[in-house]
């Protein structure tokens, strides 16, 4: 905290901790002591906005899909730095007391994480259907995402916003009124991936400095790994979803051969053959197991179609003098029957940064 006597916002301390500038700070246009009375008037309100933030929590964990769920009220402190570094970017824009309430739009923050990408459709759908929008959804995308997911998102009304940090997930601002007063809340919708990746970036890089090169970069190949493991999730769940599909016709065919078989009439020692060879097949692949007789997996067959032989750590990066080149990233398509996977090859540096 960087309150000094009678609970007031001591400047210099608060500029040094946010990591901004007295060069800055000037630049914003903004009175210190207009800074200290929104301090104030937030810490006396937050109480009002718990009870849409707990409306808003609960109902989202009914809607299909969700897997956990994250919410918070702004922090006071990140209130004013946020103010600062707006005013900053654009120092026509004056917020004032009167004004930072309407003008701030996540004083109420809720993240909601799901498992698959493919979960966020109908997470999606629930939020539309459950509340009224007050701005156009914004789904943030990064370079290299593939042209049908980012048609996805357009064909539900989001707007594409390329994230130049790599940021992957859907805003929503919604408006609620669990009372007489209308309060807005911004939702985050992203995988567990994606949530894992932003939360170790914004501790090593956002908002207060930048990383070094090298950091910047690994930031980066860990960037790709989240982004393929969501590819590799929702190709394993494809892959099982395929699996029962197949298990069940496999059931409906043998309990149609063997009625069959039961109304042959041929000698009853050679539909008893018949009979004793179906119960031989259908004990072979009973349930679940069907993929192991259909698709033979061992390494030989994983190697033939994804060469995750390849994978390994050397091929993922090497790092030559510490250094990395981030031009020689390259990202590569492994499509798996429906599926698309991305793997990126770090290669050896020639002493660049980017």
């Amino acid at each position: 905290m960087t309150l000094g006597i009678g609970g007031l916002l001591v400047k210099e301390q608060f500029l040094k901790k946010f990591n901004i500038s007295e060069e800055k700070f000037a630049k914003s246009k903004i009175e210190w002591a207009e800074m200290m009375k929104i301090h104030a008037d937030y810490v006396g309100r937050m109480r009002s906005l718990q009870p849409t933030l707990n409306y808003v929590r609960e109902q989202l964990g009914s809607a299909e899909g969700v897997h956990s769920i994250k919410a918070r009220l702004k922090d006071p402190e990140h209130l004013i730095e946020k103010i600062i570094r707006k005013s900053i970017d654009n120092p026509e824009e004056v917020i004032t007391k009167e004004a930072y309430w309407d003008r701030i739009n996540d004083l109420i923050g809720i993240r909601v994480l799901h498992l698959f990408k493919a979960d966020w459709i109908p997470i999606h759908e629930f939020i539309v259907r459950q509340w009224a929008l007050a701005g156009k959804v914004e789904a943030k995308v990064r370079d290299g995402d593939s042209a049908e997911f980012i048609a996805q998102l357009e064909g539900r009304g989001c707007s594409i916003v390329k994230s130049p940090a790599g940021y992957r997930s859907v805003h929503y601002l919604i408006e609620s009124r669990p009372g007489k007063e209308k309060f807005l809340a911004e939702i985050q919708v992203r995988t567990l991936f994606e949530e894992g990746w932003s939360e170790v970036d914004h501790l090593v890089r956002y908002p207060y400095g930048a990383a070094s090169p090298v950091v910047e970069s690994f930031l980066g190949v860990f960037n790709r790994l989240a982004g393929g493991a969501d590819e590799m999730a929702s190709f394993v769940m494809t892959l099982r979803n395929e699996i029962v599909g197949l298990s069940v016709q496999h059931q409906a065919a043998a309990s149609k051969l063997e009625n069959t078989i039961s109304e042959l009439k041929i000698a009853s020692n050679e539909k008893a053959k018949l009979q004793e060879e179906l119960r031989r097949l259908k004990a072979m692949y009973p349930g679940s197991d069907l993929l192991e007789g259909i698709f033979s997996v061992n390494d030989s067959w994983l190697g033939d179609v994804a060469s995750v032989s390849k994978l390994s750590l050397g091929n993922w990066m090497t790092i030559d003098d510490q250094t990395i080149d981030d031009q020689a990233i390259d990202g590569q398509a492994i499509k798996l029957g429906k599926v698309t996977t991305k793997s990126s090859v770090l290669t050896k540096g020639q002493g660049k940064k980017k």
